[in-house]
């Protein structure tokens, strides 16, 4: 559906949208239950039974089937980091508003709860609050053994699709066979005025290894380093 809203033209995919994967913003809500929190001296999970809570929850859900045409796979209104609750918000989804949204398992959560929805029957799950922990040795772990669950042998090929919330580290993109990833981390990157680069092998731009980074901006403290700003490289560079 999103192709023909678009009038997409798979002769000219290039630079096109295919499908969108729309989030639910509860990483936006966590600093707000913390301050609900705060100024109820209860706990920050009280949050997620206020009125204000379920009216949004109940806008998020009014949001995609208005714009269901555009919107192929959208996020669980997860509980950072609360899996009980996390599944409560998925149930109320589905059963109350008809809706099928991607569930979350957050990073430290036991991974019976990524069981929990394989053996549910989800097919696309995602992995969240991997965000400022994603390179320590022990998310990695975590998420080692999470992939250890979804990649069965003899092939030890995904049997369900893992979304990483947060994710778009090379390092962590080459390591798992990920679904799909997001962060925004690209698109600050760009607001800072810095380019992303892939290698290039014989004159033929390589996506195999690291990419490296140039600063633009005129602002930017990497304009007097050599080699690291547009404006202080070499000619050849």
């Amino acid at each position: 559906m999103a192709k023909q809203l678009f009038n997409f033209d798979s002769e000219r995919s290039a630079g096109c949208v295919n499908s969108h994967f729309f989030d639910s913003g509860s990483f936006s809500l966590w600093p707000i239950a913390a301050k609900y929190a705060a100024e109820n001296k209860t706990e920050r999970w009280a949050y997620y039974d206020t009125p204000e809570f379920w009216r949004y929850i109940d806008l998020y859900a009014a949001f995609i089937k208005k714009f269901a045409a555009g919107i192929d796979f959208y996020a669980n209104v997860d509980v950072i980091p609360n899996p009980e609750l996390t599944w409560r918000n998925q149930q109320y989804l589905e059963k109350k508003h008809g809706l099928s949204p991607i569930p979350v398992v957050h990073y430290k959560t036991d991974l019976k709860w990524l069981e929990h929805y394989i053996k549910r029957g989800y097919e696309y799950i995602a992995l969240g609050g991997l965000v400022g922990s994603a390179m320590q040795d022990h998310c990695i772990g975590w998420i080692d053994a999470a992939f250890s669950l979804v990649c069965k042998p003899p092939k030890f090929l995904p049997t369900t699709k893992l979304h990483g919330f947060g994710i778009t580290s090379y390092t962590l993109m080459r390591r798992f066979p990920w679904y799909s990833v997001d962060s925004s981390s690209w698109t600050k990157a760009a607001g800072f005025g810095i380019l992303k680069i892939p290698q290039k092998r014989k004159g033929v731009f390589t996506f195999d290894e690291q990419h490296y980074s140039i600063a633009t901006s005129f602002e930017s403290p990497a304009a007097s380093i050599k080699g690291q700003h547009y404006f202080s490289m070499r000619p050849a560079e």
